[in-house]
């Protein structure tokens, strides 16, 4: 595929996303093969692109038509570093790096403005010495303001970290064992709330032969907790299970917006009423209970389908007899 076309396709993408109604597309800019290029998003106009170049790490702006109008290097306490992750939000950027200095590894951070100009620095965890850096992947919380690592270590360790992008503070750091833990049999996904909650759901004993053993295990931990909590759901006879976490961000965000003030109360009143009450009810301890009711619900809908009745000699479900009523 022409790697020029590549070029002129990224510009497409960054204004498509970023604007949601605008298209623009740049003239062609040529990429090179030894460069690998991360597309950062939208920033105060500016669609900044980050160019990694073996040891050198640069921040390029492109201007409402497309056109890169500036690029800056990137300065580090030293050259060799290795960045774990990036978060955008509507006015600045924060990378997320790991450096050794004197054998030991730190993982810091530093955020910046739309101009790539250096405005905090952070050093949230000293490793000490390790001969392998674990394999982080990164969560973002839906208000782009906490940033969540997590990692097996140690064969069955989980190491989760959270950065406050907010007021660039480590918020907490923990490390929980996990028993009999496999990255091959027990599957792993971790979301955050806007708190800085972490919630690991782990499958466990998932395979057919053990069907009557299958459960999974969920692991919430946050700023404050002593220790975290962990709840086991059992699948029954189910082989899998799809798990949803709901959280009442979205919720929060409606009651808190100016904008909730100028609807029509009269039409609106219940609704509204009802979301206050869901705000006011959520806790996450209760999770791990809506999970095994909705396990439970879908064993009542299993059993009530296979339920009939005989009339007029003639056996019928209950959804077909319905009609009869």
């Amino acid at each position: 595929m022409n790697m020029k076309w590549i070029a002129t396709f990224i510009g497409t993408l960054i204004y498509f996303y970023g604007f949601g109604q605008k298209l623009v597309v740049s003239d062609e800019i040529p990429l090179r093969s030894e460069v690998r290029y991360d597309i950062l998003g939208e920033i105060k106009g500016n669609a900044l692109m980050m160019s990694t170049i073996g040891l050198k790490y640069e921040i390029s702006g492109f201007d409402e038509q497309m056109r890169n109008s500036w690029t800056k290097e990137l300065n580090f306490e030293k050259k060799q570093v290795g960045i774990m992750g990036y978060n955008v939000r509507e006015s600045d950027f924060t990378l997320i790096y790991q450096v050794r200095q004197q054998g030991d590894t730190y993982l810091r951070a530093h955020r910046y403005d739309a101009s790539a100009n250096l405005k905090d620095s952070v050093t949230l965890i000293n490793m000490g010495f390790i001969v392998f850096f674990p394999e982080y992947e990164m969560v973002i919380s839906e208000d782009r303001n906490k940033v969540l690592f997590y990692a097996i270590d140690k064969g069955n360790e989980l190491h989760a970290f959270v950065l406050d992008n907010e007021t660039m503070d480590l918020l907490w750091e923990k490390r929980i064992v996990i028993d009999s833990y496999s990255n091959f049999d027990n599957p792993m996904s971790v979301t955050i709330d806007n708190e800085g909650n972490m919630y690991s759901f782990i499958q466990e004993s998932i395979y057919k032969q053990r069907r009557e053993e299958g459960h999974f295990r969920l692991i919430i931990y946050g700023k404050g907790q002593s220790g975290p909590k962990i709840s086991t759901i059992h699948l029954g006879e189910k082989v899998v299970y799809d798990a949803r976490f709901i959280f009442d961000n979205l919720n929060k965000k409606l009651i808190a917006s100016p904008y909730t003030a100028e609807l029509n109360q009269a039409d609106y009143f219940t609704y509204l009423r009802s979301v206050k009450k869901s705000i006011e009810l959520f806790r996450t301890e209760n999770i791990p209970l809506q999970a095994e009711l909705s396990v439970l619900q879908q064993q009542y809908g299993t059993i009530a389908g296979k339920m009939t009745i005989e009339m007029n000699g003639q056996e019928y479900t209950l959804q077909q007899a319905a009609q009869f009523l």
